[in-house]
């Protein structure tokens, strides 16, 4: 499959260079949490994660399009990842609390 996409990526940039699929990884890792599937292990959809894919893709584009440097491009990146990681945690605990009866919630 590394190949495969090497080679798509090669014929779109009519050359080739050992540092061109950089930080590709984090964006698949970012597409798969935006998706909703948990890094510690859990389930998740394929449909989701392809919704966070197109989620990152339109960013990225967004941002080239605004003329956006690439170092900022990185940042910002990096920033919505570690957001949407931080509201798919407050939802799943938002749902164990919700499923949790009233009884086992302990009050401070």
């Amino acid at each position: 499959m590394r190949g495969l996409v090497g080679l798509v990526v090669a014929s779109q940039l009519q050359t080739a260079h050992p540092m061109t699929g950089n930080m590709f990884e984090m964006d698949a890792i970012g597409a798969t949490v935006m998706g909703g599937t948990a890094l510690a292990g859990g389930r998740g959809r394929v449909s989701s994660s392809i919704i966070g894919a197109f989620v990152i893709i339109f960013l990225a584009d967004g941002m080239v399009m605004m003329g956006v440097s690439d170092f900022w491009q990185m940042v910002i990146n990096q920033f919505q990842q570690r957001l949407q990681s931080k509201v798919v945690l407050l939802r799943r605990h938002e749902k164990k609390l919700q499923a949790a009866p009233l009884s086992d919630i302990r009050h401070s």
